[in-house]
């Protein structure tokens, strides 16, 4: 049985937001922890996909800076 959140003197609405924050992260889990598709569709794989992103963030950093000519 559960216990209603008016006993812990909680709004109503506490046990509806417990309960959607606990399925989002049931749902969040499985999709984290499902396997991969073995297909060969010719899709990028996951760490290619990291490997590009962090490539294209790496561009962005600017160059270091001269210390003296700062000063």
């Amino acid at each position: 049985m559960i216990d209603s959140p008016e006993i812990f003197g909680l709004h109503a609405n506490a046990d509806l937001n417990f309960r959607q924050k606990e399925s989002l992260e049931m749902i969040d889990t499985i999709i984290q922890t499902r396997p991969k598709d073995s297909s060969s569709g010719g899709g990028k794989t996951r760490e290619e996909i990291v490997q590009d992103q962090s490539k294209e963030y790496l561009l962005r950093i600017p160059a270091d800076y001269n210390l003296l000519e700062v000063e």
